[in-house]
């Protein structure tokens, strides 16, 4: 199959894309977008789940409390900040989007940077959540004979437990906001390519000038396969597995597996 025909071949088909971090710093801030789609997809619901979604507060709150995400973030963006610059006069590159660009990340930056910015504290500071904290860690979630309090908060009405939920957020959304423009740019700055993995096997090597975050693997949502990664910083390998059902485990497939690839790095 050669690339016009492999590209033709992924335009047809329907495609499930699996995103897997090369290094921690990427993983934290997938982890960071997926508990803020969880709870922006509980809030989005026509029912709050009003246990769920506390519990994933305190678990954000958590995660940003112990993880460097805030460092991180600041170390990542001004290296964007920095690329971004590099193209500043070429005459390829739109200079108004270009600056646009440039300003929303040193916005973002300015707000992280401040020593007054301390996210997660609405939360770790309010009085009924430590109470749902205490309930929760000696025990598999709150029961209502256990915490009248939050029984109440739970029967107010829809409108009201999502006012307080975005009071929660409130310090929490600077934060969101970064995480969502790092990986806007982490994906926007990918390599795509048609590869093939001989017997279910593929190697490669990343891109000793950039700093790789992401691989991201596209294949036909027929196939019953599924990629497992290894590697680091300098190359990484991926094996493919067959999934045949839950109760048995999955053995890696002998077969040529095509599939697309994106390498994301800046």
């Amino acid at each position: 199959m050669n690339s016009n025909d492999q590209q033709n071949f992924f335009l047809q088909e329907n495609l499930v894309t699996y995103e897997l971090p090369i290094n921690e710093k990427a993983r934290n801030v997938l982890r960071m977008e997926c508990f803020c789609s969880q709870i922006d997809a509980y809030i989005a619901g026509e029912k709050l789940e009003n246990g769920a979604t506390v519990s994933l507060l305190i678990e954000l709150s958590d995660f940003i409390n112990r993880s460097d995400l805030r460092k991180d973030l600041i170390t990542e963006l001004e290296r964007a900040a920095n690329a971004f610059s590099i193209f500043s006069g070429n005459p390829q590159v739109d200079p108004n989007n270009l600056e646009k660009v440039i300003a929303t990340i040193k916005d973002s930056l300015a707000t992280l940077k401040s020593r007054e910015y301390n996210p997660g504290n609405c939360i770790k500071s309010d009085e009924l959540m430590h109470q749902v904290r205490q309930k929760s860690s000696s025990q598999k979630g709150v029961n209502k004979f256990d915490l009248p309090r939050f029984y109440f908060w739970s029967n107010l009405s829809q409108d009201e437990k999502i006012s307080q939920i975005e009071k929660w957020m409130s310090d929490i959304l600077p934060l969101k906001n970064a995480n969502a423009l790092m990986l806007e740019i982490i994906r926007g700055s990918s390599v795509t390519s048609f590869e093939t993995a001989s017997e279910g096997f593929f190697q490669r090597s990343l891109d000793k000038e950039k700093v790789s975050y992401l691989l991201r693997f596209s294949l036909p949502i027929s196939l019953p396969v599924f990629p497992e990664v290894s590697g680091g910083k300098h190359r990484f390998t991926v094996r493919f597995f067959h999934h045949y059902d839950t109760s048995s485990k999955p053995k890696k497939t002998s077969e040529a597996i095509q599939f697309q690839l994106q390498i994301c790095g800046i």
